[in-house]
């Protein structure tokens, strides 16, 4: 555990971080949302849960990682 995380009391969600990622798919891209953890590599949301891919950049993405994460 980082000399952080042991600072931080507020809650499951205190240290998450994400990431979007855009993936070459043909002549289209399709998007990649991930929740991670910001003191240890582990994924919260996404990969090996379950992937979370959509086929635009609306909020939907990244609201279905997020409530995965939670």
């Amino acid at each position: 555990m980082s000399y952080l995380a042991g600072l931080m009391s507020c809650g499951r969600a205190a240290g998450a971080v994400s990431d979007l990622t855009y993936i070459s798919v043909g002549p289209t891209y399709a998007y990649l949302y991930i929740i991670m953890d910001a003191f240890s590599p582990k994924i919260v949301a996404g990969p090996p849960v379950r992937l979370v891919f959509e086929k635009t950049m609306h909020a939907q993405g990244a609201l279905r990682s997020l409530n995965m994460a939670l």
